[in-house]
């Protein structure tokens, strides 16, 4: 029955209700009690109608958007991972000696053309991006007599990514496989690069999932003597299977590509769509204007919905 059926049936039916009244109660207790009686009614009649009315105007429902954001949480890790390695690789590449945090320690084999990047087995802060690590990295790298182009392989050992800083917050991500790196100097500020993403991870929540993912791009170096300053232009295309949901992951807008600051964890701006099942999901990571902070807008379903990665995982 249709909602407009629904209030024109209500309304003849107070109307019957009314005569049918009038008539029965008349003769006994006269015109006193109906004039009461249809007062009554009257005035509970916009009960029925609003009762009855559309609500297609209603608010959207807001969708379920978990599973989007650990995913994306994880495509962040990965693409953080991958620009630091680069740009250390670019120091080293341009005889540049590497930053020396306590966390973390950072080491350089050149006999073994081997980076270190050692969080240690009791979790630190990174006094690079302000993420609690533990375990390691390394980057296997490779040179030629020029130094106008970059290469290099990470791999990973026991190296685990916190959701957040709390000590207390003993929620992780862990990371294997391998990421290669490389690139082409374009200027003495600026390479054109390529990253491949291969990576398996588990979290200590007993899900799992694995990455195939390639990147192009630029870095523009900024200050050769730190890292913190370089700043990533990102597209990509793959694979992500979080928890297992199979995402295409596409960095799809050359007018939105992401932007990644060495200081900064998150990405402060880009698109990325996440497709599965034929259906589009679109991640922002623009909604506070560009400002270093882990607030992204998630569109599903039509509907907008804001997001802290920090809390995601």
């Amino acid at each position: 029955m249709l909602i407009s059926d629904l209030k024109e049936d209500t309304i003849n039916y107070i109307y019957f209700f009314i005569e049918k009244n009038y008539f029965l109660n008349k003769h006994i207790k006269g015109d006193y009690f109906m004039k009461k009686f249809t007062v009554f009614l009257i005035l509970l009649l916009p009960v029925f109608y609003y009762s009855c009315s559309d609500n297609s105007s209603s608010s959207p429902i807001i969708p379920n958007v978990k599973v989007e954001s650990s995913t994306i949480r994880v495509g962040c890790e990965i693409e953080k991972i991958c620009t630091e390695a680069a740009s250390f690789m670019i120091m080293v590449y341009r005889n540049q000696p590497l930053p020396t945090p306590a966390c973390p320690v950072i080491i350089h084999n050149t006999s073994a053309k081997k980076i270190t990047v050692d969080y240690g087995s009791t979790p630190c802060i990174s006094e690079l991006d302000s993420t609690r690590k533990s375990g390691k990295y390394e980057i296997n790298y490779y040179t030629n007599v020029s130094a106008d182009s970059i290469a290099g392989k990470i791999t990973f050992s026991n190296f685990q990514v916190f959701r957040s800083n709390n000590p207390t917050d003993t929620m992780f991500i862990q990371f294997s496989g391998d990421d290669d790196v490389a690139g082409m100097r374009i200027d003495s500020a600026a390479y054109r690069l390529y990253i491949k993403a291969n990576n398996n991870f588990n979290r200590n929540n007993n899900t799992n999932g694995n990455t195939d993912i390639s990147y192009t791009g630029t870095v523009n170096i900024g200050n050769l003597a730190i890292s913190t300053d370089d700043v990533f232009s990102l597209l990509g295309t793959g694979t992500l299977i979080n928890s297992g949901i199979s995402y295409t992951y596409n960095i799809y807008d050359p007018n939105n590509p992401m932007i990644i600051y060495g200081n900064c964890k998150y990405a402060q701006s880009g698109l990325i769509r996440l497709t599965t099942g034929g259906k589009d999901v679109i991640i922002n990571y623009y909604p506070n204007n560009g400002n270093c902070d882990p607030i992204i807008t998630i569109t599903k379903d039509n509907v907008t919905v804001t997001v802290n990665l920090s809390t995601e995982f």
